[in-house]
């Protein structure tokens, strides 16, 4: 019977601790800005990750941004006609050619000070990829840009069904791809 009792109480020791450490939040650390510097960051990564997942949050006076940087199995090959888009020291950069810091890789939101979105879409290894959307102050949906690995991708090239008027919405149809490659970043 004490046999059966120790089992019984290790059992739900073990239980209970796994249960805690299960339900344990993620963590954020918060950088100060530097001297002369209005910029944040801030970089949320989930317990347990070993620091795979990493979001930066970068605010100044005419945005938030919000972007992810997945890992990746390796390091990219750089292609010198495309924008890659890294952070570091608290800022998003772009330049063609290169970078020197940690890529963007994942969903990126950027904000305008009163919250409304300003610009969606993916990295994938720093490039931009996929659709990506912009947005006016007022809220209205000003562009949407589709994106193969930093290459805009025109319109000739879309698939045929989001060609098809009655499978997008009137709001979400095709608007002419932005002629920056960078995307005003």
């Amino acid at each position: 019977m004490i046999i059966r009792m120790k089992k019984l109480t290790l059992l739900l020791l073990l239980f209970s601790l796994g249960k805690a450490y299960a339900q344990q939040p993620g963590y954020a650390t918060r950088r100060p800005a530097s001297p002369g510097n209005s910029r944040v960051s801030n970089y949320d990564k989930a317990a347990g990750d070993n620091n795979d997942y990493t979001q930066i949050r970068v605010a100044d006076s005419t945005q938030e941004i919000r972007a992810d940087m997945l890992p990746y199995k390796r390091d990219p090959k750089i292609r010198n006609d495309r924008y890659y888009y890294w952070y570091s020291n608290n800022v998003i950069h772009s330049t063609q050619g290169g970078y020197n810091g940690q890529l963007l890789n994942g969903h990126y939101v950027a904000l305008y000070p009163d919250k409304n979105l300003k610009e969606e879409g993916d990295f994938k290894t720093g490039l931009k990829d996929g659709e990506w959307k912009t947005w006016n102050h007022k809220g209205d949906l000003t562009n949407v840009t589709n994106w193969n690995e930093g290459v805009v991708v025109p319109d000739s090239q879309q698939p045929f069904w989001k060609k098809i008027p009655f499978v997008n919405k009137k709001g979400d149809q095709q608007q002419p791809a932005a002629a920056n490659p960078a995307g005003g970043n």
